[in-house]
């Protein structure tokens, strides 16, 4: 009901003109466009995921494509024929994220670099989504079980294996949460 009433209101993205966001499925990353974000990665493991391994999702990002900062971003968007399947929506207001947070099949964190375990771990499972984020010191930390780490975690530098990571995720979504709900809980 909120992401149907975001958009309703001419706000969102020009990119889901027409389209119906709560009925696509679609994995999703909470940032800002900075260069430690490694949202080019995650753009080219989706790349793989749509187009060789044929998995209809879309892939939202609340970093900025538009930005000037992101050119080098949306050029390989637009070069790549992407710009329908990576839709950007900068600047969501606080109940819209965690309404896509709630919606999405899957989050993805492919930081290099956080101070403090992501945000985007405890967002997500907060409403019952899955996450998979980056195999990063901060992060190895935290995750100590070694069957979630193999089932959660990924090379941030390795499209491939985050291209892997998120097909294994989609594919065992309710498994994975399971295995991520006692470390949300601690």
């Amino acid at each position: 009901h909120i992401l149907r009433e975001f958009f309703r209101g001419g706000a969102g993205s020009r990119q889901l003109r027409g389209v119906d966001l709560t009925e696509v499925p679609f994995l999703f990353y909470a940032s800002q466009i900075r260069p430690h974000k490694n949202i080019l990665t995650l753009i080219k493991a989706y790349e793989m995921l749509l187009r060789r391994d044929l998995v209809d999702v879309k892939l939202v990002l609340t970093g900025d494509l538009f930005a000037p900062e992101a050119s080098d971003l949306a050029s390989y968007v637009h070069d790549r024929r992407l710009q329908y399947d990576v839709i950007s929506l900068p600047r969501v207001p606080s109940r819209v994220l965690s309404a896509l947070f709630a919606c999405s099949r899957l989050a993805v964190c492919p930081t290099l670099f956080e101070g403090g375990l992501p945000f985007t771990f405890t967002e997500a499972l907060n409403v019952d989504t899955p996450v998979i984020m980056s195999r990063i010191p901060v992060v190895i930390e935290k995750v100590t079980d070694p069957r979630l780490a193999a089932a959660m975690l990924f090379d941030p530098y390795d499209a491939g294996d985050l291209c892997a990571r998120m097909r294994w995720a989609l594919d065992n979504r309710q498994s994975l949460l399971a295995m991520q709900r006692p470390l949300f809980a601690e």
